[in-house]
């Protein structure tokens, strides 16, 4: 269960009380993390790097406190505050071209797929690769988003290019407060391995020393990846 918090006591209540009016209170930064040591470990392994990135990404986003923060509207202002225990990820999957000579419909589509955290990694994968493989035939996404729940993170990939910025579509902005995290291709430069990784948060549950110390948190894990083995 989520935990309650008091606006009117809360440190932070002036920021979030500021950034809360705004029509679009979200913000993003993007920057690079080296995942050398964690694909060096997983070669061996049938494990695809997505997995290991969604991994340590989930975990990162867990140990960062105000990830976990969201915003209840029940139709009145303000907004209650509550911080949850664990967040899990809502991330994309894909699914494969039923129709790939109609207009634009010659690459893959994607759908969302979510998956708990709080275990194993062995376990998580093969969470990830169930909920992946229950949405290879279904584009549905108005279905699949999870729309009553606040216990995400919304997490997708873009393994085509590296990039220096990303925006994310969002349905009601102001009302919006889940963190958005995206990363690009994976790239060689020299003997090390480097992608793009974007965050997108709400400015007045997030600054920008939280999402450093977020980076932080997923270099680390990237950097010791003695979580491949559990």
């Amino acid at each position: 269960m989520p935990t309650l918090i008091n606006r009117s006591s809360w440190p932070r209540r002036h920021h979030l009380a500021f950034f809360e009016t705004f029509a679009q209170p979200h913000f993003s930064i993007t920057s690079e993390v080296d995942a050398t040591a964690m694909l060096r470990v997983l070669a061996p392994s049938t494990y695809k790097p997505f997995a290991a990135l969604l991994y340590a990404t989930s975990r990162a986003c867990n140990e960062e406190e105000s990830f976990r923060l969201r915003l209840r509207w029940s139709g009145s202002e303000p907004a209650e505050l509550v911080l949850h225990d664990v967040v899990h990820p809502s991330f994309t999957a894909r699914v494969d071209p039923v129709e790939p000579a109609a207009p634009g419909c010659d690459l893959p589509l994607f759908s969302y797929a979510s998956a708990r955290f709080g275990v194993s990694f062995s376990e998580f994968v093969e969470r990830v690769r169930a909920a992946s493989e229950a949405t290879r035939h279904d584009p549905d996404l108005l279905a699949r988003a999870a729309v009553d729940r606040d216990d995400q993170i919304f997490v997708s990939s873009i393994p085509w290019m590296s990039f220096t910025a990303v925006s994310h579509a969002m349905h009601a902005p102001r009302r919006d407060c889940t963190p958005r995290v995206m990363w690009g291709r994976i790239e060689a430069r020299g003997e090390r391995a480097v992608l793009s990784v974007s965050v997108q948060v709400h400015h007045g549950l997030v600054d920008g020393g939280h999402v450093a110390r977020w980076f932080r948190r997923l270099q680390a894990h990237l950097d010791t990846p003695d979580w491949l083995a559990g």
